[in-house]
């Protein structure tokens, strides 16, 4: 504010001049400016007003570009905010992140590494424009080491930024990886900024003069590394812009972080936020409440393997010996009373049927001739002769009258020795065919030697079928036999339950997963006893 003249003459200038000043981090300041830096030409000559007039518009214009970047600036780290809010999945937000710096830092790629708690080490999550990221490649793992790097400098230096720039004077310490990372990219400068979140019991302090300070103490939770194939002109307004966003973006993604975390992983952050006190009242707690659960009775359930077998079964043999004609079953058929399992071959029989007729006939003429001579003897022996071949017929025509083999009951075919066969010679006993009912199973329950000593007669069972495992049978034991069996190479104990199968659900020969119930136990013996129990074997 210029004071009134004392004469028209001359001016008065003031004691000091409020000159507007741009600074990227506070904004638009004024600075009082002293009088005696402007001369009398500058303050009283015509020309030099215009000069100065010109200059201030300058300036002005300068200051107008410079706050509505930094009004840009404001808004797009805005816009990402609420971009990954929206995010569904932690990697999404960092895809966001990571395409979102791109674009506005016009980088050539940017890369977002998620920083393991209490240490340096960096994994990246995500990369401009790529989808999917493979881990075990040489850009990633150097990637990796350049933002663990940055996160080192942030510690240990109070380095907001890290800027590797060859053509740069200033070379600032601890930069290999990043050299190391322009050399493998091809890129002529790199920027890497970590984010931190303050989220939890520490707050950032209102102070300005102690903000920074709890900034650096902050712990990092991500990072981003943007390489450049050229130079960037305007290098002082991204570093402006990267400690800008860093705690927008990390608290950001913090809580994106927590929205995605599981149960366990929500707990663990719970537990290592709280204090020293707080911790050992969880553990103490956390121990009497498992201590107390351990103590409440839960089903005692002992799990095995069973296989389902015939209560009874029958066997289709080989009437007498010959040529089996054809078989008319397979095995797995299901067949029925009175239905035909095979059939003998007639052909040898009617040629031995024709052959006795005829040696019988012939007996019975030599009998009539002995008796008509009067030979007493010789009509004895013919009579001898003809009772022998007449029985021989007999036979073969019983034989030939059940040639057929058919099924006593009803059921299914468990075994067949000639499928469809034809023309095979058998003999006399042959098992042929095994047929076993379908309407009662038996299910023989493989017990381990361990858990034998739980196992009691009219205990309930639960099995569920391999080939149907939505189909759940009950039933209880009715048999435990004392000698134990070699099954697929294990000692078992084996126990039976009768299985209603009326409905033919179930076929002889599946296995099923079976649960025994054994009673109710404390829920930490049920847990624990079987390994309480081969440990306590190991060490005797």
């Amino acid at each position: 504010m210029l004071h009134q003249a004392t004469a028209p003459s001359e001016t008065v200038l003031p004691r000091s001049i409020n000159m507007p000043v741009i600074t990227p981090s506070s904004g638009t300041a004024f600075q009082a400016i002293p009088p005696e830096s402007l001369t009398a030409q500058d303050s009283g000559t015509p020309q030099h007003r215009i000069d100065s007039a010109q200059v201030r518009s300058t300036e002005s214009a300068s200051e107008f570009a410079e706050l509505q970047w930094q009004i840009d600036a404001t808004a797009a780290i805005a816009e990402l905010m609420s971009k990954i809010a929206s995010a569904r999945r932690l990697d999404e937000a960092h895809l966001i992140v990571a395409n979102a710096l791109r674009e506005f830092l016009g980088a050539d790629v940017v890369a977002v590494g998620t920083v393991n708690p209490g240490s340096s080490l960096v994994r990246v999550r995500s990369v401009s424009d790529v989808s999917s990221i493979d881990e075990s490649s040489q850009v990633s793992q150097q990637f990796e080491q350049a933002m663990s790097e940055s996160i080192v400098r942030f510690r240990e230096q109070l380095a907001r930024t890290t800027v590797v720039d060859p053509d740069s004077e200033h070379v600032a310490l601890m930069q290999l990886a990043h050299e190391r990372l322009l050399s493998v990219t091809g890129t002529q400068c790199a920027v890497s900024c970590p984010l931190f979140s303050q989220l939890g019991p520490q707050q950032t302090p209102s102070d300005p003069e102690h903000r920074e300070l709890s900034a650096t103490q902050s712990d990092p939770v991500a990072v981003w590394t943007a390489l450049f194939r050229q130079r960037p002109t305007e290098l002082d307004r991204w570093k402006y812009f990267a400690n800008a966003c860093q705690q927008p973006l990390g608290e950001s993604l913090a809580v994106a972080g927590r929205a995605c975390e599981g149960p366990l992983a929500r707990l663990r952050r719970v537990v290592s936020e709280s204090s020293a006190w707080t911790r050992k009242k969880m553990v103490l707690g956390g121990s009497l409440a498992i201590a107390l659960a351990m103590t409440i009775p839960i089903p005692h359930r002992v799990g095995c393997v069973s296989v389902l077998q015939p209560v009874e079964q029958r066997f289709a043999v080989a009437p007498h010996d010959g040529i089996l004609e054809q078989a008319m079953v397979r095995a797995g058929e299901q067949v029925h009373t009175g239905q035909l399992l095979a059939e003998m071959d007639a052909t040898d029989l009617r040629l031995q049927i024709a052959d006795v007729t005829a040696q019988k006939e012939r007996a019975e003429k030599k009998r009539d001739l002995h008796r008509a001579s009067g030979d007493a003897a010789s009509t004895q022996l013919a009579e001898l002769e003809t009772d022998e071949l007449a029985a021989q017929l007999a036979l073969l025509e019983h034989r030939a009258a059940h040639r057929q083999i058919v099924s006593s009951i009803d059921g299914i075919v468990l075994r067949s020795e000639l499928d469809e066969a034809r023309g095979v010679p058998v003999r006399t006993g042959d098992v042929l065919m095994q047929v076993a009912p379908l309407e009662t199973l038996r299910a023989e329950l493989e017990i381990a030697p361990a858990d034998l000593a739980h196992i009691k007669l009219g205990q309930t069972v639960s099995l569920v079928p391999d080939g149907n495992p939505l189909h759940r049978v009950q039933g209880t034991i009715d048999t435990i036999r004392q000698a134990s069996e070699v099954r697929e190479g294990r000692n078992v104990f084996l126990a039976t339950v009768t299985i209603d199968n009326h409905d033919g659900r179930l076929r002889p020969g599946m296995k099923s997963r079976t649960k025994v119930d054994a009673g109710y136990r404390a829920s930490g013996w049920v847990l624990f006893h079987s390994a309480i129990e081969k440990t306590y074997g190991m060490l005797r």
